[in-house]
């Protein structure tokens, strides 16, 4: 009985997982993972059902931040704002805001 109640208890405990939370489920997503922690990076998931995975890297200022520009290929952070038409001051964020590409403003879809 000390048993059963025990790994109800830890099935119970795993269902509370969210599956954004949950680690690789494939040999690839595993590869993925590992290649990503080298980099000093972190293996996560996005989407409605977290299948989509990506390398999470840890967010630094821009050296570049406040440049003018007109492409986010001008950039470190891979983002020109539109607004103001400057470098995105943070690597590895969301940019959830206009940028430009090759001078034409671009309206960013935000993730979820």
């Amino acid at each position: 009985m000390r048993y059963f109640i025990s790994g109800a208890m830890l099935f119970f405990m795993a269902a509370c997982i969210s599956d954004h939370e949950r680690g690789p489920r494939t040999k690839e997503e595993r590869v993925m993972a590992k290649e990503c922690t080298a980099k000093g990076g972190k293996f996560a998931r996005t989407g409605i059902y977290a299948q989509i995975t990506f390398c999470q890297m840890p967010k630094r200022a821009a050296v570049d931040a406040g440049q003018m520009c007109t492409d986010g290929s001008q950039c470190e952070a891979g983002s020109c704002l539109a607004e103001t038409g400057t470098c995105a001051p943070v690597v590895n964020a969301w940019i959830c805001e206009p940028v430009l590409e090759k001078g034409e403003r671009l309206e960013v879809l935000c993730p979820d």
